[in-house]
């Protein structure tokens, strides 16, 4: 399968169609995550290594204190399957060798390529499915292993397309196998030569696989690929790749599921984003740790594919990792050099091993890489598992790899030169690879999957495995879900596909509880990227829409590996930047909203239920002793409450373990209902604080408190609060004051504070005092709106007052007219005696973000310290959710100033 993004062939070389999503990245979108230059944690390598071309993840796998991950290599010929081993998610050492490839036997099935893990372990063996081709059909082999390292190749695939004019009569490639109690279930992407759909099968030993009847899944779009499931005490949870429109990126979806039959999508999990995964985000692999979700995905640039990472707590809002990708490709001359894709990330033990899909030009192969953080990769220098000699003789990738006991199980997508089926494999090591018989151990069916069985998501439950995977009838991709009860027979379920879509693949799966996560690639408007989906019994799904989104010099994010590691979401991912293929990481404490490894938000919501989970905005900064201290509002969905945390950067923030260290007051009391956007100064020996505060009588309006501390976390309250109340009635101020800020010069305590009327227009106010409880204010505003063209044209407030050469610096909050007050930005304002303001900028300093950005809707609220030769600054922002994050950039003091006059 080829599909050509710009001047990019994405697929096994000189294929059709249906090879592309299994060999290499496609293109998405601007990402609900914001990232400021997002780096690949693991890169394609230069022409040399096995991966040097991209890297993809394929399975991920926490084995006792380690992440295991196999992921697909490409070095511009073949595609092997590689590992790599991390502690914690980020850091990763990759084997240097693929640890599967190709078979050797030139009438394999899989002796041109083999790539796209799922790795699962089971019991002591690892068992793989990946996709492998002979350059004519993919199928999904099958492997097992007693490291994870050294694998057996089952002789034949496992699950190969199903009869021509089905649904993945074409190719079956993807498998991600999951196995409960009685049976492995395998989700894969099928295509019938066209358009690319999940399907499902199960299997009672993951080998012989039976197609589910509901197969493929409905998730409504073009091309769904690379399912991921996961399965908790509430049902399925599928990431998976999905592309909306044929030109557009893949991005990763989330679907739910009761039954991992049935499922509802829950929108978009994951989209590209800037840099290395700019064009898609697809091919997610998805772990649980503690209650947190890890996910490994993989990016795409337009050139090359990369495996990133991501945390979340819920699986549908995630957090990249600042050093994403997490997972490149190799350097030097090697089998990934064109680049990396996704496959599967375990941790295992203190260990991350990544099994990921690489390629060099040929064929895509199973590489691998090891990390003790999940973002500094060792990769294999060879892939560890290769295309064998018969149904995914062009190509195995992708792979879905768990860990059962001292046993690595993958699952992974095969490709034959015409059908991509996914395959079985096992290991000892996680390196040495067995296929299964050689053959898929899901095929291509005879409906929605008749093209193609590939992209498979296992995970193991109690009674057996599930795989969600891809299905393609040629026409469309869906995911679908097969149950086995050993991971090799599978048996695909009745209501297949259960998640229905154009351009999804790279579905991953986390079962989180009860319920189902998926996070998964989508081909939007500008590339892949990763959307996000939730289930209750795995089978209907909820769509939760996009959570990463290319841009930039990132051409797809797609390939989502998630994991959840001590109550984070953990995501490696697919970046291509136009040139390779690499893989990224980011974190998440929801598994919804997302931070990539480089992000630019100082401190994200809490963890979930928390007293700031919600929501976090306006807080202060003191620098003191080489460290930054913070006062910062929180919201739990109810009221908000003042928080305090530590940093060593400004940016990396350690919250206080015994927050809030400021509560609402006592019920009667003036802010009894709420207290926030704390001001903290240090006079003398105290901390000295005025926030805002409210209670739930009339007789206590929105007004100014006061309260002192010895230590800034045990405060004590002013006695007389409030110390600054609104104006009289008529007057400017006369419904609520707010927001201050405030500088002592000599004895004399200067407050700048914001200040609204009934009809909701506001102002800045100024006000004086001797001992800082005692305030005289001006009779009228000193900053007003300006004019109803202008981007402050509605409102002003929250006011930010340094001290400069000459007089006064103000950052402010402006609120433009549209809709009577529509979106927020920072802008400037100087003044020589702190009263009288002159604007000179006819535009905001800080604007809001682009479209899926954790700021889109509205930049508020600057905090700003002198550092040096810098002003740092800390703001406010929120999306269209309404999701409240803290942001922070830096600026030249001389460049503030310049841009200010």
């Amino acid at each position: 399968m080829i599909i050509k993004q710009g001047s990019r062939v994405r697929g096994f070389k000189g294929l059709m169609l249906i090879c592309i999503l299994f060999f290499l990245p496609l293109t998405p979108h601007f990402s609900l995550i914001t990232v400021s230059n997002a780096q690949p944690v693991l890169s394609a390598g230069s022409p040399a290594p096995w991966d040097s071309q991209d890297t993809e993840p394929g399975s991920v796998i926490k084995d006792g204190n380690l992440f295991k991950m196999w992921y697909t290599g490409y070095d511009g010929k073949r595609y092997r399957i590689g590992y790599a081993v991390s502690s914690d998610g980020f850091k990763w050492e990759k084997s240097d060798l693929p640890v599967f490839e190709h078979s050797k036997d030139s009438s394999s099935w899989d002796n041109s390529s083999a790539a796209y893990p799922c790795v699962i372990k089971d019991g002591n063996i690892y068992k793989m499915w990946y996709t492998g081709s002979n350059g004519r059909r993919l199928s999904i082999g099958y492997a097992t292993s007693n490291d994870g390292i050294s694998w057996d190749r089952h002789k034949n695939p496992v699950f190969e397309p199903a009869i021509e004019d089905t649904w993945d009569g074409f190719s079956v490639q993807y498998p991600m196998v999951v196995k409960d109690s009685r049976r492995y279930l395998m989700f894969y992407t099928g295509s019938a030569g066209v358009s690319y759909k999940i399907g499902a099968a199960e299997s009672s030993d993951g080998i012989s696989w039976k197609r589910l009847k509901n197969s493929p899944i409905d998730f409504g779009r073009v091309h769904s690929f690379h399912p991921w499931i996961i399965k908790d005490s509430k049902g399925y949870k599928m990431w998976y790749s999905i592309k909306t429109e044929p030109k557009a990126g893949f991005k990763i979806g989330l679907a739910d599921s009761r039954d991992g039959i049935i499922w509802e999508m829950k929108g978009d999990a994951l989209k590209p984003d800037l840099g290395w995964e700019i064009k898609e985000v697809f091919k997610p692999v998805v772990l649980r740790k503690g209650d947190n979700y890890l996910m490994f995905y993989a990016g795409f640039d337009g050139r090359r594919t990369r495996i990133g990472f991501a945390e979340s707590a819920d699986g549908n809002r995630w957090i990249r990792h600042k050093m994403n990708p997490v997972l490149g490709v190799g350097e030097g001359a090697g089998w990934d050099g064109d680049s990396v894709f996704s496959g599967s990330v375990i941790k295992d033990g203190d260990t991350y091993r990544l099994w990921y899909s690489g390629f060099n030009g040929n064929k895509t192969k199973i590489g691998f890489a090891s990390s003790k953080d999940g973002i500094n990769w060792r990769k294999s220098l060879a892939p560890v598992f290769t295309p064998g000699d018969n149904w995914d003789r062009m190509g195995a990738g992708y792979p879905s790899v768990i860990k059962e006991g001292k046993t690595y199980r993958m699952w992974y997508t095969g490709y034959d030169g015409r059908m991509l089926q996914i395959g079985y494999a096992y290991s000892d090591d996680g390196l040495n690879w067995h296929r299964y018989k050689d053959i898929p151990v899901l095929k291509t069916g005879n409906g929605w999957d008749s093209t193609q069985a590939a992209y498979p998501c296992v995970i193991k439950e109690s009674n057996g495995y599930r795989m969600y995977y891809v299905g393609y009838n040629n026409k469309e991709e869906w995911i679908g879900v097969a149950v086995s009860k050993d991971g090799i027979n599978w048996e695909k379920i009745s209501g297949n596909p259960v998640i229905k879509g154009k351009g999804i693949i790279s579905p991953w799966v986390v079962k989180d509880g009860s319920a189902y996560r998926m996070w998964y690639s989508v081909y939007g408007d500008n590339g892949y990227e990763i959307h996000f989906a939730s289930s209750i019994d795995g089978i209907k799904w909820k769509r939760h829409g996009v959570q990463f989104k290319p841009d930039g010099m990132i051409k797809d994010i797609k390939g989502p590996m998630v994991i959840m590691d001590n109550g984070v979401y953990k995501m490696w991912y697919e970046e291509f930047d136009g040139s390779k293929n690499r893989i990224a990481f980011a974190y998440s404490k929801d598994g919804y909203r997302w931070q990539r490894f480089e992000g630019h938000k100082a401190i994200d919501p809490g963890a979930k239920d928390g007293w700031d989970s919600f929501g976090v905005a306006g807080g202060w900064i003191l620098k003191e002793h080489g460290k930054y201290r913070m006062w910062y509002s929180g919201h739990d969905g109810d009221t908000f409450r003042i928080g305090y945390a530590v940093s060593n950067d400004g940016i990396n923030w350690q919250r206080f373990d015994k927050n809030p260290v400021f509560d609402k007051g006592n019920s009667g009391s003036w802010d009894d209902v709420q207290v926030a956007y704390p001001f903290v100064m240090r006079d003398g020996d105290m901390y000295k604080m005025w926030y805002y505060g409210y209670g739930g009588s009339p007789k206590y309006p929105p007004s100014i408190g006061y309260a002192a501390s010895y230590d800034g976390i045990n405060w004590e309250r002013y006695t007389e609060n409030p110390v600054l109340m609104t104006g009289d009635a008529g007057s400017w101020d006369d419904e609520m004051v707010a927001y201050p800020v405030i500088i002592k010069e000599g004895s004399v305590y200067k407050m700048w504070y914001g200040g609204s009327n009934k009809f909701g227009e506001w102002k800045i106010g100024y006000a004086e005092s001797k001992d800082g409880i005692k305030w005289t204010k001006l009779l009228s505003p000193v900053l007003i709106a300006g004019g109803k063209e202008e981007w402050d044209g509605y409102a002003v407030s929250y006011p930010m007052v340094v001290s400069v050469e000459g007089g006064y610096f103000m950052w402010y909050t402006g609120v433009d007219a549209n809709n009577n007050g529509g979106a927020m930005r920072i802008g400037a304002a100087f003044s020589e005696d702190g009263i009288s303001w002159i604007k000179p900028k006819e535009e905001p300093l800080i604007d809001i973000g682009d479209n899926g950005e954790w700021n889109e809707a509205s930049s508020f609220s600057p905090r700003v310290i002198k550092d040096g030769n810098l002003w740092k600054i800390w703001f406010t922002g929120f999306d269209l959710g309404r999701v409240f994050r803290i942001g922070y950039m830096e600026k030249g003091y001389e460049d503030i100033l310049q841009k200010g006059n």
